[in-house]
């Protein structure tokens, strides 16, 4: 398949994982590629922003129109004989984004976030252990989530840590407490280390806490990582980019 003609079905959505990563790896060595994959995505974009412009502008005019109208003409059914005329006029696409409104994205980001769990130092009760590492969890499995990261920053600056788990649930914790921006920078340096045990998970996040603070293109490249990895999230994310606006 030519290069041209895998950006062409990309947008189509008519690639399948294979195909998506053959053409990821061919951008990364062809310039003038991602070159041309970043402008149709920008074109893709532009389209999508015009249709719902055009779509808001219509269905304001049948309301207005609707409203002036003689209180006698109004009936109970209005609301579908609305939905009727723009479907008509518009096409199924028109009609669904009536209902489906603009990504709203702290709904994304609520709909996809899920604290990530405990799967490094399980917590037993009565086992006597009172390490630094036990006391950290047992603040973030219990939602003390300002005390767990006093203790996980603690924990990683002791001599001889080295451990990415703990970045990576401080990083969780700030997520939990709403500091996205220090989520973002402890998980954009793990994902920048080899071998971390937590590589694709941060990916993930980070895609999500872009999410959050309202920036679909830098959501969108982790996101295409995920699509193209085959494993974990790699579902969630490609509904994702469907979604994002």
């Amino acid at each position: 398949m030519e290069k041209e003609e895998l950006i062409e079905k990309y947008f189509l959505d008519e690639l399948d994982a294979n195909q998506r990563s053959e053409l990821f790896a061919l951008m990364e060595k062809d310039p003038v590629l991602k070159e041309q994959f970043e402008f149709e995505q920008k074109v893709q974009r532009a389209s999508k922003l015009n249709e719902r412009a055009a779509v808001k502008d219509r269905l304001k005019t049948f309301e207005s129109e609707l409203e002036e109208r003689p209180p006698a003409r109004k009936v109970p059914w209005r609301r579908m004989g609305i939905a009727a005329t723009i479907a008509l006029l518009l096409g199924l696409g028109g009609y669904w984004y009536i209902f489906n409104r603009e990504a709203n994205f702290k709904e994304l980001y609520a709909a996809n976030y899920e604290n990530y769990p405990n799967t490094v130092h399980p917590i037993t009760r009565g086992d006597g252990n009172n390490s630094l590492e036990r006391r950290a969890f047992v603040a973030y499995e219990s939602g003390q989530y300002k005390e767990a990261i006093s203790l996980f920053k603690e924990l990683a600056g002791e001599t001889g840590t080295h451990l990415g788990y703990v970045n990576f649930y401080l990083a969780q914790c700030y997520l939990q407490t709403e500091d996205l921006d220090a989520a973002i920078l402890i998980l954009e340096d793990e994902i920048n280390i080899e071998n971390r045990k937590f590589h694709y998970e941060s990916i993930w996040y980070l895609a999500l806490a872009h999410i959050w603070n309202e920036n679909p293109e830098k959501a969108r490249g982790y996101l295409n990582v995920l699509d193209i990895q085959e494993g974990y999230k790699t579902e969630e994310a490609r509904l994702l980019l469907k979604k994002l606006p």
